[in-house]
């Protein structure tokens, strides 16, 4: 798979997914990535990660309103 800086990617760890984000990446298969809001960026296998391909919508996705009393049936 091909990954690329400032790309957003998917990290599924012991406890779960994470979203991260490409700061740097190497020529041995590894990027380091940043998981936060830190400057601190952790190197990471590429095998343990997943493109984002919709990251365009990503702050719309989080914007949207949900309500309690939608029926979705």
């Amino acid at each position: 798979m091909n990954f690329k800086k400032g790309q957003l990617v998917l990290y599924k760890g012991i406890n779960g997914y994470e979203i991260g984000k490409i700061k740097r990446i190497r020529n041995d298969g590894k990027a380091f990535v940043w998981y936060h809001s830190g400057d601190t960026a952790a190197l990471t296998d590429f095998d343990l990660l997943q493109p984002i391909i919709n990251d365009y919508c990503i702050q719309d996705l989080i914007n949207k309103e949900v309500s309690d009393d939608e029926q979705l049936f």
